[in-house]
């Protein structure tokens, strides 16, 4: 039961289905006959090449080359595989490699956490910021229609006096 549900178990398949194509790809030697799209696709499915990094064809054989390299000779002579964790961590490596940002440097140096500056406050200010920033109106009409229906719950629980005419 446990097999057939364990994310442990759906990795393994996985990366041995990647494995069998590898042994034929390194065993038929038909890396170089495939095409660009081909090429792209092979390596994405190792996580080798991010779609979003536009490598060229040199690069991706680069990476798919060290890549066999990674495997081993004894992947091909005796179908040993490499440990499945350390296979992940190198191919998943490629994808923020430090080579490839796009970013300025100097955005490492902003703070990571601006989303919790507000968590320390106090719950009054929140409540007035809230009550005071963009929905203030909305707030304002919330409140107004609370209290008309308190109101109208109070007037409704108190007796009736008799009108004497």
């Amino acid at each position: 039961l446990w097999s057939k549900i364990c994310i442990g178990t759906r990795i393994k398949d996985y990366w041995d289905l990647t494995w069998n194509e590898d042994y034929m790809v390194i065993s038929q030697k038909s890396l170089e006959s495939l095409s660009d799209e081909e090429l792209y696709d092979y390596a994405n499915r190792r996580f080798l090449a991010p779609y979003d990094k536009e490598l060229t064809r040199e690069q991706l054989l680069e990476r798919v080359n060290d890549y066999f390299t990674f495997l081993g000779a004894e992947f091909v002579e005796n179908g040993k595989a490499p440990n499945i964790l350390i296979t992940s961590a190198y191919c998943l490596g490629y994808y923020n490699d430090p080579a490839y940002l796009v970013e300025d440097i100097a955005e490492l140096e902003k703070d990571d956490f601006e989303h919790l500056a507000s968590w320390p406050k106090d719950a009054f200010l929140r409540r007035l910021e809230f009550e005071n920033g963009p929905l203030r109106d909305q707030v304002e009409a919330h409140t107004v229609k609370l209290l008309d229906e308190r109101k109208a719950a109070v007037e409704a629980a108190k007796p009736k006096e008799e009108v004497k005419a």
